[in-house]
């Protein structure tokens, strides 16, 4: 039998954005102690014929990379993990609060 979700209500908050979300434009970062669940590639920039954006940020989890600095992620993209301190180069991206 396959993996069952944890919190399925949780998942489902944050799934439909029901904790919010902030959008984040090319040379802004997020607002600090928010904590995001999911990363939604927007644009990218217009040196890459807007194919692909530009970010960092912190993974606040106890396994895998917790830094990942100017990653090129294409447009269109959704990322999860524990976010904090996101910072858009290049781009823009839409942050679902958890």
């Amino acid at each position: 039998m396959g993996a069952q979700l944890f919190l399925a209500g949780q998942f489902d908050v944050l799934a439909f954005g029901g904790n919010g979300m902030r959008v984040i434009r090319s040379g802004e970062q997020s607002i600090a102690d928010e904590v995001f669940g999911c990363i939604q590639i927007v644009t990218g920039s217009e040196d890459t014929d807007g194919l692909w954006a530009v970010i960092s940020f912190t993974n606040d989890l106890t396994q895998g990379d917790s830094n990942v600095t100017e990653i090129y992620i294409s447009a269109g993209t959704l990322i999860y993990g524990n976010f904090i301190d996101v910072v858009v180069t290049e781009g823009a991206v839409i942050c679902y609060l958890k």
